[in-house]
């Protein structure tokens, strides 16, 4: 099982979206965790049209900061707390140059 059959399986809902503004070419996508009802409601947003191993990095990298939020809380990895009481988390797709 992959990391993205983990996630669905584990109740995390995972769907595109593009609410990032259209000249962030760079963002693959943001997680969003928020309580409401006593429930914890866990998103995937992922940049509609990401596939291949820009997908599957994403999703990995998705399951291993919802996994460290449930662990350790928001500050690790610096989520924004939003004004409506969720956190969120973005994360861009940067190419590091070869020395």
């Amino acid at each position: 099982m992959g990391a993205e059959e983990r996630l669905i399986a584990s109740g995390v809902s995972i769907e595109e979206s593009d609410f990032w503004l259209t000249d962030q070419l760079d963002v693959c996508g943001a997680l969003l965790v928020h309580h409401v009802d006593g429930e914890v409601l866990r998103i995937v947003a992922i940049r509609p049209g990401l596939t291949g191993e820009k997908r599957e990095q994403f999703i990995e990298w998705a399951e291993s900061r919802l996994r460290r939020f449930d662990e350790h809380g928001p500050e690790p990895d610096g989520w924004r707390h939003r004004t409506d009481g969720g956190w969120q988390l973005w994360d861009h797709w940067w190419e590091m140059p070869n020395p």
